[in-house]
């Protein structure tokens, strides 16, 4: 070949794989699952303020948006430094809307002691600021653990 058509070949070659990448990307933006972005509020180990992290989440989850959501809380945070809001093993019983209302049951394991989750009635308060920071269509959230209202 001369140098010449070798010139020439150069910027085809290139808009091709630059058309090609814009065709791949185009058809997995229409073919991959939607998600929904959601917030999540966690304490610091370090210091006395909250670490915020963002997850995506499934859009249409079998459970309902509201318990997908807080099964992730209930999971803990994916960012060092980082305090769980409830011990491991904690997981949800029930998870109810009534209107403008939620009522979440939690396991007993919720009320196992530790050293870094000793402060029951803040964490629960961070557990439900969690919850109306994302879903802000809610006017009251009752919580239960193993059975038995938490003010």
């Amino acid at each position: 070949m001369n140098v010449q058509k070798v010139k020439k070949l150069i910027p085809l070659i290139s808009i091709g794989i630059f058309a090609g990448a814009l065709i791949y990307s185009i058809i997995q933006l229409g073919f991959n699952e939607k998600r929904d972005r959601r917030v999540f509020y966690f304490n610091s180990y370090d210091k006395s303020s909250r670490i915020m992290e963002v997850r995506y989440l499934a859009k249409n989850p079998v459970q309902g948006k509201i318990c997908c959501y807080i099964d992730d809380v209930l999971l803990g945070p994916l960012t060092n430094r980082s305090r769980r809001i409830f011990p491991r093993g904690t997981s949800v019983e029930f998870c109810l809307q009534k209107g403008r209302d939620l009522h979440v049951g939690l396991s007993r394991d919720a009320l196992k002691y530790s050293e870094e989750l000793k402060d029951l009635s803040g964490n629960i308060a961070l557990f439900k600021y969690n919850i109306v920071k994302n879903f802000t269509n809610l006017d009251k959230i009752y919580i239960y653990i193993d059975g038995h209202e938490i003010p």
